[in-house]
């Protein structure tokens, strides 16, 4: 029976862990199959390194730009040297604000290899006069690593505390489960309806920045903005992963299991009383 419990819990991390890193597939998101075209267009002249070609695909605003041109130009003069070969990793539909609110924006992020490194290539392209599409954005980002697979959940490319703090959640789940279980079956615990949520739930812990290896306790909270403390925080099981998006980092949380600690190391705060019948005396 603790062979199964082993597996499931082993079973379930793993397929938490690859659902975090589920591939995205940037070529089914836009709602308008013509925004592919276009920005296809403005990559091939980012590959080409051709200003004049990109001017004449972007909105008719940069047009009307004073030095917007000579912007591009040094935009471009980042990009590493070397054969480029851009391939979308990331496309996300968006929508215009201020004077152009409600109109649709297409955003796709790209990368590609260099002699030197990598480099991210972001795009926006939208609507002018109701025809898909002309670019109203492009930013240039070299870089040392992939920039895919940067923020992904990943050994790749992390250190030794990652695989600490890897093997600490494997440990806070499989305990904390492993408590739930023989609580809930355990003949001599009284009070199971009080003892099986509390030993599923971790409190305060840590938190780690998966991307940039930051560790800090989630008790409190020290930033330019001040000082915080989260007097109540629970983790259901222990452990969470969350991110808001492609672009940042996972927040790996694990919570203290004090539940799970205190029945193990205080078996007489769990177990039952025995009741012991008196016997009359015949005397």
């Amino acid at each position: 029976m603790y062979r199964l419990i082993f597996l499931f819990i082993i079973s379930s991390f793993a397929s938490a862990w690859a659902a975090a890193n589920a591939q995205h597939e940037p070529r089914k998101v836009f709602d308008d199959p013509s925004a592919y075209s276009s920005l296809t267009k403005i990559v091939e002249k980012v590959t080409e390194r051709d200003t004049a070609g990109i001017v004449g695909l972007l909105h008719s605003d940069f047009h009307q730009t004073d030095g917007a041109a000579d912007e591009l130009a040094q935009l471009l003069d980042t990009i590493p040297d070397g054969d480029l070969n851009f391939e979308m990793f990331f496309a996300e539909n968006r929508v215009g604000m201020g004077e152009y609110a409600g109109v649709p924006i297409y955003f796709a992020a790209y990368e590609s290899a260099t002699e030197n490194g990598f480099v991210q290539l972001n795009l926006a392209v939208a609507p002018e006069n109701e025809v898909c599409c002309v670019g109203t954005y492009m930013n240039v980002i070299p870089s040392d690593v992939r920039p895919s697979t940067y923020n992904d959940l990943t050994f790749v490319g992390k250190g030794w505390l990652h695989f600490l703090v890897a093997i600490l959640a494997v440990v806070v789940i499989g305990l904390t489960v492993f408590t739930g279980i023989k609580c809930a079956v355990a003949s001599d615990t009284a009070r199971k309806w009080l003892w099986v949520p509390f030993v599923l739930i971790g409190l305060w812990g840590v938190t780690f920045n998966w991307t940039t290896g930051e560790l800090a306790p989630s008790f409190m909270t020290i930033s330019d903005t001040g000082f915080h403390v989260s007097l109540i925080q629970f983790k259901l099981l222990g452990v969470s992963a969350t991110t808001v998006g492609a672009f940042h980092p996972w927040i790996v949380e694990i919570g203290a299991p004090v539940g799970a600690l205190i029945y193990w190391l205080f078996p007489g705060l769990r177990k039952r009383k025995e009741i012991i019948p008196e016997i009359e005396s015949l005397e």
